[in-house]
């Protein structure tokens, strides 16, 4: 879960790293290698999702605690990725 702005910066910036391993995966393997770019990706296409979930999350609940109204659901705990 983003607790913070620091948070949601730091989940957007992994998010962008996770975007980018896969366009070089999309590069490099298609279309010649369609079943094996999906193999590889997968892992990478679940974490984008989970990072935009998590940013959503927090996006709505930054807006509920600006309106006074609290949100009804969490997101998951969500570690920093660190992309080499």
């Amino acid at each position: 879960m983003i607790a913070n702005e620091a948070e949601l910066e730091q989940a957007r910036q992994n998010l962008a790293g996770v975007e980018a391993a896969i366009e070089s995966l999309r590069k490099e393997l298609m279309p010649d290698h369609e079943t094996s770019f999906r193999a590889y990706a997968q892992p990478w296409l679940d974490f984008k999702e989970q990072f935009e979930a998590d940013i959503q999350a927090y996006l709505r609940q930054s807006e509920a605690s600006s309106s006074g109204v609290l949100p009804q659901a969490e997101a998951s705990d969500t570690k920093s990725l660190e992309l080499t």
